[in-house]
């Protein structure tokens, strides 16, 4: 990234990746609870339901969904401005952050 603009983009696409695009896929378990549902291939014989490998890859990956993962709303010290790293990273990380917080206190019904 050579201009602050596609900083901000790049940015802007991991910050969706990580949060809006994740809570879409990441509520796969409701597809995976029938194998006669839905499934990671589609087969070519005309059959209505999975194959067992695919059902239980798709079991697989609903249950390494639910595996704890970092808060979105820490610092990471250890990453953003570590080593070297430029210091819009922490600046853009942290005004993040604090948008994030007044946004779900203004949808939750508090102040801003």
């Amino acid at each position: 990234c050579e201009t602050d603009e596609e900083r901000i983009n790049v940015l802007s696409q991991l910050i969706f990746v990580v949060t809006a695009y994740h809570e879409l896929v990441g509520t796969v378990i409701d597809y995976w609870q029938l194998p006669s549902f839905m499934g990671l291939r589609a087969l070519r014989d005309g059959s209505t339901t999975t194959d067992l490998q695919a059902y239980l890859n798709g079991l697989i990956l609903a249950a390494f969904t639910g595996v704890p993962n970092p808060r979105l709303m820490r610092s990471f010290p250890n990453f953003f401005g570590k080593d070297g790293a430029p210091e819009w990273e922490v600046t853009v990380w942290s005004n993040f952050q604090k948008k994030s917080q007044d946004s779900i206190r203004t949808s939750a019904g508090g102040e801003q």
